[in-house]
């Protein structure tokens, strides 16, 4: 469950309420490296690392002895006291003169790999007017030694500016180049490079968002979030058949933040994260005239559920080093997108030899290491990373009010019994098998690679069946943003009942600013079922 306001709660439930969306999307290599920017005429206390950061704001202000840039009222630091504090990213050393004219030509370079195709940048300037803006510049894009686009502008007056119309293969850096400043006396600052796409979309631009979201506490299975949006096309920059269009940029793994906000009564809008969901396959399609465009992606379990787990040279041999293997198999930009709750992470959960997980595909791995630290995977709402910790006691309650109907209440699949290979090192390994319910016709047997002793084999079993039998309940009402999957949720049945139940499964459905047919499921274990 997610940490709202109170008013957040309040509006959440409301009779009336006004459900707002807003996807940030990333269309930028999910394998680019980033290499260590260059610069001619850069200040010295220019930060050039900060020139990727995603930060867009030179959020510190220092003094300069730029001509009426200095106000005296202490609210700029001076450069020297210490070391240089927030965001400063690129500034040149030399002013502009009297005319606005850059006579040194300064500029900033940042360079990077893993790019195979580029069809977008942009760059941001400081947003504080004291400074003005770059007029006169140029942007070029290089592969190599060779200049593989470039654009001159002139006369901008924008705090930023973003170019779609060129390809260039193979890129290897991209260059800003001053020439002339809105301000007489001023230095150049950009305070952010984006090396592709990087915008936020509201209501305005996104037609309709349709999210699942779905766990396994057991750790049988693995199943996925998904989201499907659906964003205006008109400006046909992701149409197929447009020449130079950025179709080609479209990569599995690219990603797409995704909030949810409820309109206050204070007229603001309050945000939370529903999750990060990636490109995968393709997975996008046109609407009519390409006027929109729908993608369908999925979390960072989608990425990993049948994807093959490449052996490390050395095997880990906790917890946290399995799931930190297993995230690394996504890329270099996926390295440390994990949470392991600090109780377990040290967990051992080794392997008697490399061919006991040869085969294995890393949603296999992720679920036998879970199993062993009575833990599950699921995607963080927050952030969008791996997150794997035990079950949860936090949750809200669903009441009638917010539903569309009374819940409806089933059994839940039951499980006769739990075998477990003992993974001892010998021919045949011995078995444990844990008795489940008579009544059932399911058997399941587990291949746990980590799993070495009875002690270990006896609490997966009982780990597993506790998830079987019970209840299962199913609701459809005006859902709420602040639960996630694992939640300890109080569902009231009738007027005169309630329950509580652990989710399993959630849909966030968003059309034209309306977030309604929102399904759940939630599991009753069998001793509060009744």
């Amino acid at each position: 469950m997610l940490n709202a306001s109170p008013a957040f709660r309040e509006a959440v439930v409301a009779d009336s309420r006004r459900v707002v969306a807003r996807a940030v999307v990333e269309v930028i290599s999910p394998d680019i490296v980033e290499g260590v920017p260059a610069s001619g005429g850069a200040a010295p206390f220019a930060q050039l690392s900060q020139l990727t950061d995603k930060v867009f704001a030179q959020s510190h202000p220092y003094a300069t002895l730029e001509p009426n840039a200095w106000p005296l009222d202490s609210s700029r630091e001076i450069y020297g006291n210490g070391p240089v504090q927030g965001q400063q990213a690129f500034t040149s050393a030399a002013a502009s003169d009297g005319e606005g004219t850059y006579q040194s030509g300064p500029w900033v370079e940042v360079n990077f790999s893993g790019v195979s195709i580029l069809q977008a940048c942009a760059v941001f300037f400081e947003t504080d007017p004291i400074y003005g803006l770059p007029s006169n510049f140029t942007v070029q894009v290089l592969s190599g030694e060779t200049v593989g686009w470039s654009r001159e502008v002139v006369g901008n007056t924008a705090k930023s500016v973003s170019f779609y119309d060129f390809t260039v293969h193979d890129p290897t850096a991209l260059r800003v180049i001053f020439q002339a400043s809105g301000i007489p006396g001023r230095m150049a600052r950009v305070s952010e490079v984006v090396l592709g796409i990087y915008e936020t979309w509201d209501n305005d631009d996104l037609v309709s968002v349709d999210i699942k979201q779905q766990g396994d506490p057991s750790c049988v299975s693995l199943p996925y979030g998904t989201m499907t949006i659906a964003m205006d096309n008109s400006a046909h920059r992701f149409d197929p058949g447009q020449p130079g269009g950025l179709i080609a940029s479209l990569e599995d793994r690219q990603g797409i933040q995704i909030s949810m906000g409820v309109r206050l009564p204070d007229g603001t809008d309050e945000f939370l994260p529903v999750g990060v969901y990636y490109q995968y396959q393709g997975g996008w399609k046109t609407g009519a005239a390409s006027l929109s465009m729908t993608w369908t992606m999925v979390d960072i379990i989608g990425l990993l559920t049948g994807r093959s787990f490449v052996l490390p040279e050395a095997l880990p041999t906790t917890l946290r080093g399995w799931v930190e293997a297993v995230v690394a198999q996504l890329g270099v930009n996926f390295v440390g997108k994990y949470t392991v709750v600090p109780s377990i992470a040290n967990t051992a959960v080794t392997a008697n030899s490399a061919e006991d997980i040869t085969g294995l595909s890393c949603g296999d791995i992720l679920r036998y290491a879970c199993m062993i630290a009575g833990a599950w995977p699921r995607a963080g709402n927050q952030t969008g990373d791996l997150v794997v910790e035990p079950v949860s006691n936090l949750g809200t309650t669903l009441t009638l009010d917010n539903l569309t109907a009374y819940p409806q209440i089933a059994a839940n699949k039951d499980m006769a019994s739990v075998t477990v290979t003992i993974f001892d090192g010998s021919e045949k390994p011995p078995v444990y098998t844990a008795a489940g319910r008579e009544s059932s016709s399911q058997n399941l047997t587990v291949n746990n690679p980590f799993v070495h002793t009875q002690t270990q084999a006896k609490a997966v079993a009982e780990q597993i069946l506790s998830w079987y039998g019970g209840q299962k309940i199913s609701t459809t009402g005006r859902g709420d943003p602040s639960s996630e999957i694992g939640d300890w949720d109080t569902v009231e049945l009738n007027p005169q009942a309630t329950t509580q139940g652990r989710r399993i499964y959630q849909t966030l459905n968003i059309f034209g600013g309306i977030l309604a047919g929102c399904k759940s499921q939630f599991l009753v274990p069998p001793a509060e079922a009744q």
